[in-house]
């Protein structure tokens, strides 16, 4: 139950940093760049953000999955949780 929970704290501070970075993005960038108005079409907007968070999770998974610098920022606790993970019977199987 306790990883569970450190997985959830986990996964709400990469939501909360992920929309600080679009706000920042939108309130500094988009006004300066946006001449064609890209960025105020809803629903090019839609599939652009959309694609920064499945890169992002993907890049966020493949460092976990290969012990990158964000797994080794992790503290020691939760690096043997997801290392525990990988090693279960049931992922083996």
């Amino acid at each position: 139950m306790k990883g569970f929970i450190i997985f959830l704290v986990i996964l709400a501070m990469i939501s909360i940093i992920t929309i600080c970075f679009l706000l920042l993005f939108k309130r500094i960038f988009v006004k300066k760049l946006d001449k064609h108005g890209f960025f105020y079409n809803k629903k090019k907007m839609f599939y652009f953000v959309g694609g920064i968070i499945i890169v992002l999770s993907l890049l966020l998974f493949l460092d976990i999955f290969f012990q990158g610098l964000v797994y080794q920022r992790l503290p020691d606790g939760i690096q043997a949780y997801l290392s525990t993970i990988s090693e279960s019977p049931t992922t083996t199987e």
